[in-house]
């Protein structure tokens, strides 16, 4: 059980310390934005701002639940292209 301890705290040590993303202006997402046919909701505009902020200031680990049908796709899918690249 130490062992697994020490390795979480090398784990998330190292993510912390390693650079973020940057989200802003990218072409996937400006792509992304321009597909989705719906107007977003203020709810999900904090989302799409939050996953942005979390990007760009290190690695992170985001679950991102919701009903099928509303858009769920449009945050996750611009962030996995950026990370993917």
């Amino acid at each position: 059980m130490r062992g697994d301890r020490r390795q979480l705290i090398r784990l998330y040590s190292a993510r912390i310390a390693s650079p973020g993303y940057a989200y802003a202006g990218h072409a996937v997402e400006r792509e992304s934005e321009d597909a989705f046919p719906y107007i977003e909701t203020p709810d999900q505009l904090a989302a799409i701002d939050e996953i942005k902020r979390d990007m760009e200031s290190a690695p992170m680990d985001r679950l991102i639940c919701g009903d099928v049908g509303y858009g769920i796709d449009r945050y996750a899918y611009p962030g996995d292209a950026i990370l993917a690249e």
